[in-house]
């Protein structure tokens, strides 16, 4: 069976993927390595900046570092839910416990991936999201 096509949904829009990480390197380079997937990929500094612009496109799907500038990953979950938004959320992390990932779980986070993360595991996970229609 072959791979589906991520490049447009049945109205001929890319998805869009919305990455979150205070580290200019680390959100440039999920940037590059999310645009192979053919997607749309917007990029944020902070929480706050991600919530002041999440009204002006619908993403379909968000990366986000736990460990933000500001409101941490954790925080902007409960805005999220709190405001009613279902986006599907994949939570990165520098530094991790089981307790974090947890918490993180029951706010509704579909993954809690580890850094150094592998490529290929951030890769992945993005596209069962998107292919799921999630």
């Amino acid at each position: 069976m072959a791979a589906p096509d991520l490049t447009s949904d049945a109205n001929g829009r890319r998805p869009a993927v919305g990455v979150i990480d205070g580290d200019d390197g680390v959100r440039q380079s999920l940037e590059s390595l999310l645009k192979t997937l053919g997607v749309t990929v917007e990029t944020f500094k902070s929480a706050e900046e991600f919530l002041e612009r999440i009204d002006r496109r619908p993403l379909d799907c968000l990366v986000t570092e736990v460990h933000l500038p500001g409101m941490s990953g954790i925080d902007l979950q409960r805005r999220l839910r709190a405001r009613a938004i279902t986006l599907p959320v994949i939570v990165i992390a520098t530094e991790a416990d089981v307790a974090l990932a947890v918490r993180a779980m029951r706010l509704g986070a579909l993954d809690f991936i580890e850094k150094p993360f592998v490529e290929r595991a951030v890769l992945a996970r993005v596209r069962q999201v998107l292919s799921s229609g999630r």
